[in-house]
């Protein structure tokens, strides 16, 4: 998966496409000491942020505080991502209590017109 920010790229197709240009985006996400402490997975129009035990600072984060606050980061990166390309996330953060490393479940819908976008609609009729 390429993950150079690409502005000029266009608009991802299905579900598919949207998972993969929202974790182009959410990998950018600053960490702590740039260590990138986060794994996502995709499947069926979702998305599964992890937190990656591994590159967890033992010495500097020995509980995994700032790993943790570099995964919202990464969620958070997810989150605008999805609103960028016109999608409205739906988070569940820390969803099973059994996967302690599972920080969140992101799904997303399209997002709704809103009445200012009617604005410009006129019928003088």
């Amino acid at each position: 998966m390429d993950h150079e920010p690409s502005p000029g790229r266009p608009l991802p197709a299905g579900r598919r496409g949207v998972a993969e240009q929202v974790i182009d985006a959410a990998v950018w996400a600053p960490s702590v000491h740039n260590t990138q402490p986060w794994l996502f997975a995709a499947s069926d129009g979702q998305l599964s942020l992890h937190a990656d035990a591994s590159r967890q600072l033992a010495t500097a984060d020995p509980d995994g505080r700032e790993m943790m606050i570099s995964c919202a980061a990464a969620l958070f990166t997810a989150r605008l991502a999805l609103r960028s390309l016109g999608w409205v996330p739906q988070t569940q953060i820390f969803p099973d209590p059994s996967r302690q490393l599972l920080v969140a479940r992101v799904t997303w819908h399209r997002q709704e017109p809103t009445l200012i976008g009617r604005f410009a609609v006129r019928d003088s009729q």
